[in-house]
């Protein structure tokens, strides 16, 4: 199944899978208003040693 009809299927999804698709959804349309509003106040972003831009990040920015 690709990303887009996994994150559209939502039949039996919980709350929070239902979030953590709006999440990505969000994070793929560049919406950040919709971003913030899903995150709490101050999130903390822990990005994988090895991928791209990896380490830890705060806020946001």
């Amino acid at each position: 199944m690709e990303i887009s009809a996994f994150l559209e299927h939502d039949e039996k999804d919980t709350q929070n899978v239902k979030q953590a698709k709006a999440l990505y959804k969000a994070l793929r349309e560049k919406d950040r208003e919709t971003i913030a509003k899903l995150l709490v106040d101050d999130p903390v972003w822990n990005v994988s040693p090895g991928f791209p831009d990896g380490g830890v990040y705060s806020g946001m920015a």
